[in-house]
């Protein structure tokens, strides 16, 4: 037991399998679900200009590299099934990516089921991509997948993407978290270039469970309640070492 909560390679919830890869298995289905992709983010920054550390021009490279820890993990529990909860490329598909994304699952024999329609998505000049795109979401098992930048349904168990939800802990470390609500899961962004969100602000209560991921395991927090003691207390334990005791 760690000071900061309970560390799994793996962490079951419910019909979910969360795993440090920063996607999730839905077990009945035997589906791979992750959110926010966002690849080819370097070739997408060179367009517009930005600086960037890689000068890859090579689509099937780019993608090879970005997608390493996620072939990793599907080979590691045989799976065949992927779903998207959106923001699949960082500037909009076009059909070259499209091709060679599809081109690269083909080749390890797994099927892109079907993909929510995210913000990112949505930027693309070229619609005529092969992708299984669903604008207004789909289901998988009981739950409904909708990337979550313009609406969310009620009445309904959801996974939503976007949010790309983090947690510092300590001093100059920003996990990716895994929220978990009584009907509600909020997926982490898979990409680690793309800039979190601090949950610390937004989210708090008992009905709120996170789980971080950090040193290629998952981290359970428990409550945002208890997650927010954790802050607090590390914050009165930084005055206290500047100040000295009273």
């Amino acid at each position: 037991m760690s000071d900061l909560g309970f560390y799994r390679t793996e962490f079951p919830f419910r019909e979910w399998l969360l795993l440090p890869e920063r996607l999730m298995i839905h077990l009945p289905t035997s589906t791979a679900l992750v959110s926010d992709l966002h690849l080819a983010f370097d070739l997408a920054r060179n367009l517009r200009g930005d600086s960037s550390p890689s000068d890859e021009t090579n689509l099937e490279t780019i993608l090879e590299k970005d997608l390493l820890p996620l072939w990793r993990a599907l080979k590691r529990h045989g799976i065949s099934k992927l779903a998207c909860g959106g923001d699949v490329f960082e500037r909009g598909g076009n059909q070259a990516l499209g091709d060679c994304l599809l081109k690269l699952f083909h080749q390890r024999e797994i099927r892109i089921l079907a993909i929510a329609t995210g913000n990112h998505d949505r930027k693309g000049k070229d619609k005529r991509t092969r992708l299984p795109w669903h604008e207004h979401g789909f289901g998988l098992g009981n739950w409904w997948v909708i990337h979550g930048d313009r609406f969310v349904p009620n009445g309904k168990n959801l996974v939503l993407g976007h949010r790309h939800p983090v947690l510092s802990l300590t001093a100059g470390q920003r996990d990716p978290c895994f929220l978990l609500g009584e009907n509600q899961i909020i997926l982490p962004a898979y990409s680690n270039r793309v800039p979190g969100v601090s949950i610390i602000k937004e989210f708090r209560g008992s009905n709120w469970r996170c789980v971080a991921i950090r040193s290629q395991s998952c981290l359970d927090l428990g409550t945002m309640d208890q997650v927010h003691q954790m802050v607090h207390s590390n914050q009165k334990q930084k005055r206290t070492r500047k100040t000295g005791p009273a």
